[in-house]
């Protein structure tokens, strides 16, 4: 099966083929580190966080039934515990141009 499945009615504008000749992306991101001053210093470590090779999965642990959280919400849990940020940070880490629009920039 060399092609992917489509939706009717979509028409595919631009595909993204691999590189006949790697047998591996050309980046690894091994770990993420969050700093508060651009310092190897741990005193300046806000957040660590180890990716490993393959696939990764983001997620935290679920509130309680007592607790019901919504997004900004100052917890952790389920749809307010930060994955599509993390996501989005890490790829204006890795060069993507803006990190959202303004105001999710100015509540981060």
């Amino acid at each position: 099966m060399d092609e992917q499945r489509r939706l009717p009615d979509i028409e595919r504008r631009r595909q993204i083929i691999a590189a006949s000749h790697r047998s591996s992306p050309v980046i690894w991101v091994r770990e993420l580190r969050v700093l508060s001053r651009l310092d190897a210093s741990r005193e300046f470590e806000i957040r660590r966080i180890a990716l490993r090779r393959g696939l990764n999965i983001l997620w935290a642990r679920a509130s309680t039934a007592k607790q019901r959280l919504s997004l900004f919400d100052d917890s952790m849990s389920g749809h307010s515990a930060g994955k599509t940020t993390f996501c989005r940070f890490l790829r204006y880490v890795l060069g993507e141009p803006h990190f959202g629009d303004s105001r999710l920039r100015d509540e981060i």
